[in-house]
């Protein structure tokens, strides 16, 4: 269909990511994670995956807000974007987490709330001089 370079295919089976790789350079893959990862970047690069997809959501908090400090702690998301790479996170419905993955610089939110991101996005667009 010729839609290859707008595909991204996420799994929780990492090897299975792999396997897409090994078939095509085109499309891309992203790791799906409801883990904290050390060096998600230097992961992402040792699987030649594009993306990294942590979850944000109840118990799968893998960004830091049920940490103790309760706040975003950014070094996942600085991490794998010195590589370039995305960072989807999954499934924010939190406007001040929102807030705060957008300010860190995450390429995607998953949502059930879409409108609430739109509104975020839109608040971040009118700051801008």
């Amino acid at each position: 269909m010729g839609m290859d370079r707008q595909v991204l295919i996420s799994s929780f089976d990492h090897e299975q990511l792999v396997i897409v790789r090994q078939h095509t350079n085109t499309i891309a893959t992203g790791v799906l994670t409801s883990d904290r990862l050390a060096k998600p970047g230097e992961y992402l690069q040792l699987l030649d995956a594009d993306a990294y997809n942590p979850g944000c959501y109840d118990n799968y908090d893998s960004m830091g807000f049920s940490s103790v400090s309760g706040k975003l702690n950014p070094t996942s998301i600085n991490n794998v974007r010195a590589y370039n790479r995305g960072v989807n996170v999954w499934t924010c419905n939190n406007r001040n987490e929102m807030r705060q993955l957008v300010a860190a610089g995450v390429t995607g939110l998953i949502s059930d709330f879409p409108n609430r991101v739109r509104d975020i996005l839109e608040e971040e667009l009118s700051e801008i001089p």
